[in-house]
This record gives C-alpha cells, structure tokens and sequence, in this order.
C-alpha cells in the first residue's frame, strides 16, 4: 500500500516546483506515492527516502525496486529523544529538496519537527515542502522553522507548505563538505 500525497500535492511536484528548483538530491520522511512522482518528474535526482516502520519498508522496497535512483533506509523512530528518525547514512549527505510526510501525527504532538535535525543539510536556496500543513501542530512548526532557519515560506496549499531557505552560503554546509563526511550509500536492492 502506497500512503498517497494530495492531489494538489502531486500536480505541484510535477508542475511547479521544476521551475522551482533542479535538485540532485532529494530526502523523504516517510515514502510512497511521493517517491515515485520526485522520480518521474526529477530522473536525475537520487532520492533518499526513509520509512521507520519495519513491514511498510518492506512493502516499498519492493514497490520502488525499479527505481534505481532511489535509496530507501529502514529507520526506527528514537524514542529516546526526540521520536524522530534515527540518524544514519542518509544524515550525511547534502540536500537541495526535504519532504517532510512522516512519521503520523499521533506518534506525539508535534513530531514532525524533528526534521530540523538535517536542516543544516540543506543546501543554499533548498526548499523543505511539509504536508499536512493545515493541521494546528504543523502550522506550529512553521513558524518555529522559519525564524530558527532563515526560512521563507513560498508556497501554502490547502495541505502542504513550502519554505525556502535562504541562499546565504554561511548558513549551510556545502554539497562537498556534507559528501566529504558521508560514508558510501547502499542503493535500492543491493545485497
């Protein structure tokens, strides 16, 4: 079972945000449907996509093994901090694109603000695209985000939001300092 994005979500990948932006490398919290849209519509990207619960990675990684630009990590929720995703390989590397579509709101309030954990990842001018933006706890998060990370809100559907952050190079690692530090990622359906 794919958890599918909206509709106005999906016509927005697929429309506007490549005149938007050309990213290289993609990060999901949470795959699906989102998964294989960033694929068609960005077939240059790799895309990193993290899923916390053991059966749904599962699911996807067989749902997506014909992509292989995609990397899918089985990442548990730590629930010693901050029940966010647990940091790995993906928490290295550099991002121009973040959708943020997990974990589920009734892992704890306000859970979904734990990806401010890879925000400094997120290269000059990179955007963050939160769903379920139009739920009071999401609507928290943005106005934390924007201020705590020189973020600019360029976009605010029915369901999701997109903010941009600034394209001041002091405020974020660089593409080659994040790759320096990574260690080799496994792709999609490696042994």
């Amino acid at each position: 079972m794919f958890w599918r994005i909206s509709r106005s979500l999906e016509r927005y990948i697929r429309n506007i945000l490549p005149q938007q932006i050309a990213p290289d490398r993609i990060l999901e919290f949470g795959p699906g449907r989102s998964t294989r849209v960033f694929a068609e519509t960005f077939p240059q990207a790799l895309i990193t996509s993290l899923e916390h619960q053991e059966p749904y990675y599962l699911k996807h990684k067989l749902k997506l093994q014909d992509l292989p630009q995609v990397t899918l990590y089985h990442c548990p929720l730590d629930h010693n901090s901050n029940s966010f995703y647990s940091t790995g390989l993906w928490s290295h590397s550099s991002y121009d694109l973040i959708l943020v579509d997990g974990p589920p709101k009734n892992t704890k309030p306000k859970v979904r603000g734990g990806a401010s954990c890879i925000f400094n990842n997120l290269t000059p001018g990179g955007l963050i695209i939160l769903d379920d933006s139009n739920r009071p706890d999401e609507k928290s998060i943005i106005q934390q985000w924007i201020p705590d990370f020189d973020l600019t809100e360029i976009f605010n559907g029915s369901s999701f939001t997109v903010l941009q952050k600034s394209p001041s190079v002091s405020t974020a690692r660089t593409r080659a300092q994040a790759e320096a530090e990574a260690e080799p990622a496994y792709m999609l359906g490696a042994a």
